[in-house]
Order: C-alpha cells, then sequence, then structure tokens
C-alpha cells in the first residue's frame, strides 16, 4: 500500500532526496564534560533516553588517547578513571521530546516513525569513504599504520565520525583523527600484531561530517536555525 502520510522531496533528476515515511534522520546532540579526578563521576544530561546510541571521544587532537570507561542510562552519563581531561559526549537519537533549547527545525510524525531536524541537533552525513590495507604483505614486508586523507576537508567543529569495517576481521589500534576543530584532515590508524603477526586485512571506512549539507542543487528541502546557518539541506 502506498504511503498516506510523510514530506517527500526530489532532486533534478527524480530522485527520492528525503522521505519521512521510510528514513528516519540520525541527529547528534555534542555535549563536553570535564573530569575531576574522582574514581566515579556522573553527569546529568537529558538528551540520552532509551532509544540513544551514546559515542565518547576525547577532545586531544593529532594523538591516540584512551577513552574512560563509561556507561549511559536515561538522563545520565556514568565516566569511571575520567581523570582530569575533558571528554566530548555524542548523542546520537532519532528525535523523541525536544529539550529546551530546541526553538527551529522541522518534525514530522508517521505511525511510530519520527523526524526531527532542529537547531540543537546536527544531522551526520556521509561525506567520503574508502579502503585501505593494513598487515602483513609477504616475509618481512608490514603495513604498520596508515594515514588517511580526506578527499575535503571537514570544517565542524566537532571532530567527524570515523566508521570501520571489514570482510572478515580486523585487529587494529591507535586511532585517532588528524587536523584540529574547523580543519579535520584525515584520520590515523595502525595494526595491531598481537593476535597475529601474520594477520592481513582490508579496512573499509566512512566518514560521517557534521559540516557538509549544502548542496548546490536547485531541488530539495533547506532548514536553517536562529542564526541562518543551513542545518540541513536535502
Amino acid at each position: 500500500m502506498a504511503a498516506q502520510y510523510g514530506f517527500r522531496t526530489k532532486d533534478a533528476s527524480g530522485a527520492v532526496t528525503l522521505d519521512t515515511t521510510t528514513v528516519s534522520i540520525r541527529s547528534i546532540k555534542t555535549v563536553t564534560v570535564k573530569g575531576n579526578g574522582a574514581w566515579d563521576q556522573y553527569f546529568n544530561i537529558p538528551e540520552i533516553t532509551e532509544g540513544s546510541f551514546v559515542v565518547m571521544a576525547t577532545s586531544a587532537t593529532g594523538q591516540y588517547a584512551s577513552t574512560p570507561d563509561a556507561w549511559w542510562t536515561p538522563g545520565q552519563l556514568h565516566l569511571r578513571r575520567a581523570g582530569t581531561g575533558t571528554w566530548q559526549v555524542l548523542i546520537m537519537s532519532f528525535g523523541g521530546s525536544p529539550p529546551s533549547g530546541v526553538r527551529y527545525g522541522i518534525r514530522t510524525l508517521n505511525n511510530d516513525l519520527g523526524t526531527q531536524i532542529d537547531n540543537e541537533n546536527r544531522v551526520l552525513t556521509v561525506s567520503s569513504s574508502g579502503s585501505f590495507f593494513l598487515g602483513r604483505r609477504g616475509p618481512g614486508n608490514y603495513v604498520m599504520s596508515q594515514n588517511i586523507a580526506f578527499p575535503a576537508k571537514v570544517t565542524s567543529q566537532e571532530k567527524p565520525l570515523i566508521f570501520l569495517n571489514s570482510d572478515d576481521f580486523m585487529m587494529v589500534s591507535g586511532f585517532y583523527v588528524l587536523g584540529s576543530p574547523g580543519n579535520w584532515t584525515g584520520f590515523h590508524l595502525d595494526f595491531w600484531a598481537g593476535y597475529n603477526a601474520n594477520a592481513a586485512f582490508t579496512v573499509k571506512w566512512m566518514c560521517g561530517d557534521f559540516s557538509r549539507l549544502i548542496s548546490a542543487s536547485g531541488y530539495g528541502v533547506r532548514v536553517r536555525d536562529e542564526n541562518g546557518r543551513v542545518i540541513f539541506s536535502s
């Protein structure tokens, strides 16, 4: 049965660029927390809901840094061994009740499917992807690390999210994003030989970008925040 409710846009070729009857936009709220040296710390973060997906990241740039142990429940983040460092908490959600700061945007409901684009959450888009080799090529021939450059720099203040996958398995370490806020240029990854020094694998990657939203197309829909910044472009 054809969809009876929702919102749909198409580009110049007729391809659907946004369909709220089938596609739910995943938005991200970034919160910064700072450790006070205690072994356990608890932070009240109302944006964390039962259906959220939470990512911890270090605010340091150009280096590898371990993140603290983390658990979350609705409304609360629990960190262990956070030290005195500053940590970024990225909360992915599919909408829900808006926080108090939400004043601009668009929301659609289609039975139990909700789409929300607003001035508090950022929409994550896949801006680039690729693959590369790590591990043993042959006797004495190893690729121990790779620096991957993005095709175009990422201009968001937040670090882009890098998603890694492989056809079968991979053992990697030493990940960090290259660049600085407003000028993220790529990422670094090391081969981890502790499991099997003869291992070799192809790593597939995707870059989740918060900044590359504006299209030159004359078709679709754009949403702006209170400062006139484009926060979504279909």
